[in-house]
């Protein structure tokens, strides 16, 4: 019934249902113009489908009235009248400069696939400006499967693992994306988002060679260089070697300084103060915060100065001064606020809720805010600090189910990261008084993934606390932290202060201690 509805429309009603047809869930006045038809004509044409209950009016153009209508007027039009009509909308809509998304896909319907591939990467960079990263990873990953010939898949390759899908935390898929290439002669911005897999999924022996590759392709590119040694900086950083850290922190700046000011130069030289202040270099850290917060205001660039003052904020927590604290860190939230950078701000949200540390609903707000943003990751690890918060307060039950989500979404993102939140849910388990197995079954699972050294000696202290807190068992989970920290203890270079102290302390906590927890005092 239907179909012969449909099939008694001719002439220019004809013309105007195959557009419609075409163009989506409703025809925009830009895509209208593929009829080609006078605008009395076209209004004539419109009439008579709606009086036929064919088309109804939306704020966007015309539509058919239910989406049987429109399945069954695309059915009846042959193959190569279906890629006519695309091309025609495309056309249309090149003419009126309409969003690239839909210029994209109606020239990737028509085959037109070499017009289509630079509009789906504009429509990236778009969806990217508006942190619709679902909408970005769609088009990229469309790119990439068009049968076009082109040397800029790599870049398109690159965009999708650096811009989309490790910012937001799916390592999977970025590995996925990535490790059929990562033997050949690939980018230095391939290379780093391979480190950045890598790191994320607690595999640590590989990052050294493919950091030197990495140097090595940047060349002359002194924004990718930076970058390179940053993260080689953060790399030292994790495995113990303060040297080595604060060399390539170095290296960073002096990269930085050569390259212009955009957000992965403002990265480098925001990693390298964080690792200058980690190694305890703290006049080195400041400087570096106060070079960007000075270049900032110089250059009138809210976004540098919130870096800046962000970093001012976290060495002032480091100094016990709580009034620098939260002026500045409060201020950096404002700034990011203002340039609509929502997923800074929500993690400067998070660092000031760290330095107010019982201010858990800014902790709340941060998660909020990165969830929406697609920044699963990072979410993730401020419910872990969520955790925190509520195991400070003695509120086990919120406690556990933060550590547990935390947990589980690291766990779905395959980030070794997890393992802490599972020995922090394990310590959560053994306060509230739950049983010894609940806790102890954590701690297993904990065990058996991928770990990296310093999940690896967390879950190692969790077991010296249930040895010093159970009887029987106990020893069990006491020569288990044992051998865990020996193996840790005999990694060259890595960790060496911490994994000695705990060595000390596990030592000294045989048997029953009641109310003393090695975790604790740890």
């Amino acid at each position: 019934m239907l179909a012969r509805r449909i099939a008694e429309v001719d002439g220019d009603a004809a013309m105007l249902l195959d557009v419609v047809a075409i163009a989506g869930d409703a025809c925009t006045p830009a895509a209208l113009d593929a009829t080609s038809l006078p605008e009395e004509r076209l209004l004539d044409a419109t009439r008579a489908l709606e009086d036929a209950d064919l088309l109804v009016p939306t704020p966007r153009g015309p539509a058919f009235a239910h989406g049987l209508l429109r399945d069954v007027a695309h059915a009846r039009l042959e193959r190569q009248r279906v890629h006519d009509l695309h091309r025609e909308v495309a056309t249309a809509l090149d003419r009126a400069d309409a969003p690239a998304s839909e210029r994209a896909h109606h020239w990737d319907r028509g085959e037109e696939w070499l017009r289509a591939w630079p509009l789906y990467r504009r429509a990236a960079e778009e969806a990217l400006a508006g942190h619709a990263v679902d909408e970005a990873e769609r088009c990229l990953r469309r790119a990439l499967e068009l049968p076009v010939d082109t040397d800029e898949a790599s870049v398109v390759r690159e965009d999708l693992v650096d811009r989309v899908l490790v910012p937001t935390g799916r390592v999977r898929a970025a590995r996925e994306v990535l490790a059929p290439w990562i033997d050949g002669e690939l980018s230095c911005r391939a290379l780093l988002a391979w480190v950045d897999v890598l790191q994320l999924q607690g595999e640590y022996a590989p990052v050294d060679g493919v950091l030197d590759r990495a140097v090595a392709a940047a060349g002359d590119d002194q924004e990718q260089l930076a970058r390179a040694w940053t993260l080689r900086a953060e790399h030292a950083h994790r495995l113990g070697r303060s040297e080595q850290a604060r060399h390539a922190a170095k290296e960073a700046l002096a990269a930085a300084e050569r390259a212009p000011g955009t957000d992965k130069v403002l990265a480098s030289w925001y990693t390298a103060a964080s690792v200058f202040r980690a190694a305890g270099a703290t006049t080195e850290a400041l400087a570096a915060a106060d070079r960007l917060l000075d270049q900032g205001r110089r250059n009138g660039s809210l976004r540098m100065e919130a870096f800046g003052l962000e970093l001012r904020g976290l060495l002032a927590l480091d100094r016990g001064d709580a009034q620098v604290v939260v002026d500045s860190l409060s201020v950096a939230a404002a700034r990011f606020r203002q340039v609509r950078d929502r997923r800074h701000e929500a993690l400067c949200l998070g660092n000031l809720a760290g330095a107010c540390y019982l201010r858990a609903e800014l902790l709340v707000d941060a998660v909020d805010a990165l969830h929406a943003l697609g920044d699963l990751r990072s979410a993730a690890l401020y419910t872990q600090n969520l955790g925190s918060v509520h195991e400070l307060r003695e509120a086990w039950s919120a406690a556990r189910a933060a550590y547990r989500e935390a947990a589980e979404e690291l766990i779905g993102l395959g980030d070794a990261e997890a393992a802490a939140c599972l020995a922090a849910g394990a310590r959560v388990e053994r306060r509230d008084g739950a049983p010894r197995e609940a806790a102890a079954a954590m701690l297993d699972r904990a065990e058996a993934m991928e770990l990296d050294r310093t999940n690896q000696l967390a879950v190692a202290l969790e077991r010296a606390a249930f040895a010093a807190t159970y009887d029987g068992d106990g020893h069990a989970a006491l020569a288990a932290a044992e051998a865990m920290i020996a193996e840790l203890e005999a990694v060259p270079s890595f960790l060496e202060g911490p994994v000695e102290e705990a060595r000390g302390l596990v030592r000294g906590t045989t048997g029953t201690m009641g109310d003393a927890d090695p975790v604790e005092r740890a």
